[in-house]
């Protein structure tokens, strides 16, 4: 009995070590802002996904998903400075014939 004691309390203090750590990390992360990141980026995978789905695929039921996808937003977009709404535009490339 005396051993399950020992453990008990050696158990205890771990477990109260580990609330600690927990306690200072929730002080230096804010939540919110990491869900905020988290549900940009997915929206933007699946902007992208769908848009390369659009591109090659001609089969309608396709289109309909994808465009489902589009409708979804995860969350309203913020405002963003104009530098970072320009798209790269793409490049042409010269053709050499042989």
């Amino acid at each position: 009995l005396e051993d399950y004691h020992f453990e008990y309390v050696k158990l205890k203090k771990k477990v109260n070590l580990l609330e600690a750590e927990l306690d200072d990390l929730d002080e230096c992360v804010d939540r919110e802002a990491v869900v905020d990141l988290i549900h940009e980026i997915v929206s933007l995978l699946i902007s992208k996904k769908g848009k390369a789905l659009f591109e090659s695929s001609e089969d309608s039921d396709l289109d309909e998903i994808i465009e489902g996808f589009h409708r979804y937003q995860v969350k309203e977009k913020k405002d963003v400075p104009h530098k970072q709404l320009r798209k790269a535009r793409a490049r042409k490339v010269k053709r050499v014939v042989v």
